[in-house]
């Protein structure tokens, strides 16, 4: 890979857990195995005789088991390859399933052997990946909760959702929006509304992302438009 690629990928994935918690120089080691891959809608990702853990860098992806049922649809920032790097850490065999692209995915491959022996002495990084998540999941699948432990976990939706939706218009400062988010409902994200018509939707990581980091004024209005995107 070219070294003028790298630090683009660094900046990345420094914002990916569990990267965001690695040394700079770890980062930059690990950024250095990965090869890049293009997939276009429609194309199916074979793992069987793979080696490598994927990271998403744009795009989506779903998996299903072999009897069709989903399994899961991930995005941006999304990992898979997972039951790979099990059975590179556990030596077992793990459950067959198909990956389809359904957005065109530019994708960070790692290679698995490679990637353990640079994390092997930074388990809270380690821990993220493989049989660790599975373990835990299958952990709290086994427990045999008793009405009172079984809390939010095991509530109706409508028992737990917000009423408070914040809803803003379209011609109000990102100030006041933020405001109203954190005042009116202490909400993670906003409707905007324009005519009584749903138009979008704000949240914090746009705030923290497309706003501060990206030097916005907070007086403009919460619909304005940079380089033809709008907030």
């Amino acid at each position: 890979m070219s070294e003028t690629l790298i630090p683009n990928i660094i900046e990345f994935m420094a914002t990916v857990d569990p990267f965001d918690k690695l040394t700079p120089k770890t980062l930059r080691d690990v950024a250095g195995m990965i090869t890049i891959r293009y997939f276009g809608k429609g194309e199916v990702i074979d793992l069987q005789e793979s080696d490598q853990l994927y990271l998403l860098r744009t795009g989506a992806v779903e998996q299903r088991n072999l009897d069709g049922t989903l399994r899961a649809r991930l995005a941006a920032e999304d990992f898979f390859g997972f039951s790979r790097l099990t059975q590179a850490e556990t030596n077992t065999a793990s459950d067959p399933y198909t990956i389809t692209v359904i957005e065109d995915a530019l994708i960070y491959c790692l290679p698995i052997n490679a990637l353990l022996l640079k994390l092997k002495d930074q388990p809270d990084a380690l821990a993220h990946f493989g049989s660790h998540a599975q373990s835990r999941l299958q952990s709290g699948l086994n427990v045999v909760w008793s009405q009172h432990e079984k809390g939010l976990f095991f509530k109706p939706i409508i028992d737990v959702l917000n009423s408070q939706i914040v809803l803003v218009e379209s011609t109000q400062t990102i100030q006041a929006v933020a405001k109203a988010m954190r005042v009116n409902a202490n909400s993670s994200c906003a409707f905007i509304m324009q005519n009584n018509q749903f138009v979008g939707l704000i949240t914090d990581k746009d705030m923290t992302k497309r706003v501060v980091a990206e030097g916005i004024s907070t007086t403009e209005m919460i619909t304005a438009s940079h380089d033809g995107k709008s907030l």
